[in-house]
């Protein structure tokens, strides 16, 4: 599976492309340090499943799964994966998104589960 990781904290993104790599979740990892950037990765490349941190400078998680979902063909499941989800949890209801998957920071098993969950789907359609 194909993972785009985006987050501001090059700390964090570093240890949770590592955990996804280390667990067998992804076989291969890209990382982005800004919503920007994940854009301009998203229309070069196609990914399986994108986890994104929620509050970063420029565009929040919303925004850049608002941005992703306009420039791609096919939305890849998205992860909002944050130390605040609540008001994530609240915008993404407000404007009907279908997010895969809103988890609390660091609740790592529940990140595992939801990255199963996709490659389980991604095993029945292909």
């Amino acid at each position: 599976m194909r993972l785009l990781l985006i987050d501001d904290n090059s700390e964090i993104l570093s240890a949770l492309k590592d955990y996804c790599l280390a667990m067998n979740l992804a076989s291969f990892v890209t990382t982005a340090n800004s919503g920007r950037e994940a854009l301009s990765l998203c229309s070069s490349q196609d990914f399986d499943g994108i986890i994104c941190d929620f509050e970063m400078p420029e565009f929040d998680g919303i925004t850049v799964f608002m941005l992703i979902r306009e420039l791609v063909l096919n939305m890849p499941p998205f992860i909002i994966f944050s130390g605040n989800v609540e008001i994530a949890k609240y915008m993404a209801q407000e404007k009907n998104l279908d997010i895969h998957a809103l988890i609390n920071k660091p609740h790592f098993e529940q990140l595992t589960d939801a990255l199963n969950d996709i490659k389980s789907q991604k095993r029945m359609k292909d």
